[in-house]
């Protein structure tokens, strides 16, 4: 399979060559994306490319880490028909003696897109001050959490090996700088690609300065958010739909009671009915659009079975507590509803509209 490594660069002539080098001592290719850089970085490898016919440039104006990316991916499955890209630093914070540890697993076939992790155990930082290190951590909670990529220790990660086929069906134009890494993470993911950690030794760069800016960190905080809302969009909206059937419930027993002169339990019933009539069909064309099968009469009556089974936990739940545990009727009830919420949710997702 081959394999090339796609190496940004922005005024980097003092590392350059030590890192090709270094690269091109294993079975690689290497793919400079070169942003113009005022250095002469470009030209250094200009040069060393009538030497080497591993080593293939491709220059642009600077646009940021995301779009260089972008570009030399698209370069490389194209032009040079790359079956795995890697992702690398040329400031020497990577060690190109680690490639051959992240190209194993996808080589044996045990994960799609590896990540050279400083934060899984075994993995390190040299050289970093508080400063890095908080940026670097906040960054990495923000996307675990708001992100929802949970499941991944280094999400911000510049040091990874992929399938090629992975970045050919992802649109990237949402991301320029530093979030282009945990865009493309959540891409995977998303995908059911097989991501795969292995401990690295990240060491700060012994020349030049970081080009992590403030427009790179507001830019990762939002679409860290675009990311969070995609992860949780289902849950969302289903908390959502759920608060105006609530609305629905409180309006239509006021209907029933004032208007109709319905009596007060025949009234609770039917606007309990129309409330759950209401989130179904919204649930049915919203929330689990993607997830209908079969007649809509049989999801309705298990959505219907679903709302029972969550009225009644509200109410055993919010009971035991009153009576057993002297929490206040309110805060009881509160906690009950949210169980209960969980429940609906689940067995809507799982039975009522299960794939």
């Amino acid at each position: 399979m081959k394999t090339i490594v796609v190496l940004p660069t922005y005024n980097e002539k003092e590392t350059i060559q030590e890192v090709l080098r270094g690269i091109l001592t294993h079975d690689v290719e290497v793919l400079v994306v070169d942003d113009s850089s005022p250095d002469g970085t470009g030209k250094i490898v200009a040069e060393l490319q009538k030497q080497n016919a591993r080593i293939h440039l491709l220059s642009g104006r600077k646009k940021g880490l995301g779009d260089a990316y972008r570009r030399g991916f698209a370069y490389a499955t194209q032009h040079l028909n790359a079956d795995i890209l890697m992702e690398m630093d040329a400031d020497l914070s990577h060690n190109p003696k680690d490639i051959p540890r992240l190209l194993k697993p996808i080589l044996q076939q045990e994960a799609d897109f590896v990540i050279g992790s400083r934060y899984c155990p075994g993995g390190s930082i040299e050289g970093w001050g508080r400063y890095r290190k908080s940026v670097s951590y906040c960054g990495n909670l923000l996307a675990r959490i708001i992100g929802g990529i949970r499941e991944i220790k280094d999400t911000t990660a510049g040091f990874r090996a992929l399938r090629a086929e992975i970045v050919q069906d992802w649109d990237a134009s949402a991301t320029k700088g530093y979030s282009f890494q945990i865009g493309l993470l959540h891409h995977a993911l998303q995908n059911k690609y097989r991501v795969q950690e292995i401990p690295v030794r990240f060491t700060d760069r012994k020349v030049g300065k970081s080009k992590l800016g403030m427009t790179d960190i507001l830019e990762f905080f939002f679409v860290a958010l675009r990311i969070g809302f995609q992860t949780y969009r289902r849950i969302l909206i289903f908390l959502l739909i759920g608060f105006t059937g609530l609305l629905i419930n409180i309006g239509a027993q006021s209907i029933f009671l004032r208007l109709l002169h319905i009596q007060s339990l025949i009234a609770l019933a039917l606007a309990i009915e129309v409330s759950i009539l209401w989130n179904f069909f919204w649930h049915d064309n919203m929330t689990f659009a993607d997830r209908k099968r079969g007649n809509i009469l049989y999801r309705g009556v298990k959505y219907h079975i679903t709302s029972i089974l969550g009225a009644g936990i509200n109410f055993i739940l919010a009971a035991t507590l009153i009576l057993h545990f002297a929490f206040i009727d309110e805060l009881a009830n509160l906690i009950g509803i949210g169980v209960a919420t969980i429940s609906n949710f689940l067995l809507s997702y799982y039975w009522a509209w299960k794939k």
